[in-house]
């Protein structure tokens, strides 16, 4: 299926697995199946009747955050088992609690955690993105944000990937605001993953909160869209309560697969 459009030709397209408790343990089989689908991220669910927990895997490595994978396996449990209908329910990673609610076949909201700005951290990014281009730039407990001038920057920035492994972070948001102020957009870059450019980030989001709200009213839905190839779009607002964001985006129609692992 694809999250971040109703089309499996848009977004990004997510892989949901769902194993019985030992195989959703065991690290090398997980890392087995990512690195064989081949996307940009493979989510892993294990639920019963009272929980849902769920991994995501990088052909590389595991990842600590996924939005578009925890939406996938949203609407997945809702179309195949009725789960996540109407109300928010917990799913649980390593390191964060997460919420999801499938509003429609089509349509899901899940809540992520907003990631703080990391003040301490440094880095030369001028080795990275032209110099002349950065407007400003950040740093959170998990991304390095850069703000260039507008839409035609974002679209023609080039990155030095090789410089950018290098810097300890999980990756490179490169973002703006649309002409009218209204809309956020960016783009997600991040080799240490195993691919330079993410199609449909949703996780960058949790970065992204701190660094433009100042200038975005987050209490309204704002447009997002992420200027891929395949460019992923949808809603986003501050949750009224706790810490959260609520991510708002359509989902494409899905397909099964028969995967056969040595």
């Amino acid at each position: 299926m694809s999250v971040f459009s109703d089309s499996l030709l848009g977004g990004n397209l997510a892989a949901i697995t769902i194993l019985e408790t030992d195989n959703f343990n065991d690290d090398k089989l997980l890392k087995k199946v990512a690195t064989t689908i081949g996307l940009s991220e493979v989510s892993f669910i294990n639920f019963d009747n009272s929980s849902c927990s769920i991994r995501w895997f990088s052909p590389k490595v595991e990842v600590d955050l996924c939005g578009h994978g925890t939406i996938g396996a949203c609407s997945i449990l809702f179309q195949r088992y009725g789960l996540f209908k109407d109300n928010f329910y917990l799913i649980k990673s390593k390191q964060y609690d997460l919420f999801g609610k499938a509003c429609s076949h089509n349509r899901v909201q899940i809540k992520i955690p907003i990631i703080k700005i990391e003040n301490n951290f440094e880095a030369n990014l001028d080795e990275i993105i032209e110099a002349s281009l950065i407007e400003s730039s950040s740093f959170t407990d998990v991304d390095c944000i850069v703000r260039v001038k507008n839409l035609e920057v974002l679209k023609s920035v080039s990155i030095n990937f090789n410089k950018l492994l290098l810097l300890n972070k999980r990756g490179l948001i490169v973002t703006c605001l649309s002409e009218d102020r209204k809309d956020l957009l960016y783009r997600y870059f991040c080799p240490r993953l195993g691919f330079n450019e993410d199609p449909g980030t949703g996780s960058a989001l949790s970065s992204l909160y701190l660094f433009w709200e100042h200038e975005i009213d987050f209490n309204k839905r704002v447009n997002f869209y992420q200027e891929s190839s395949r460019r992923s779009k949808g809603l986003v607002f501050k949750d009224k309560i706790g810490q959260n964001l609520i991510i708002d985006t359509e989902v494409s129609a899905y397909f099964t697969r028969r995967l056969e692992i040595d």
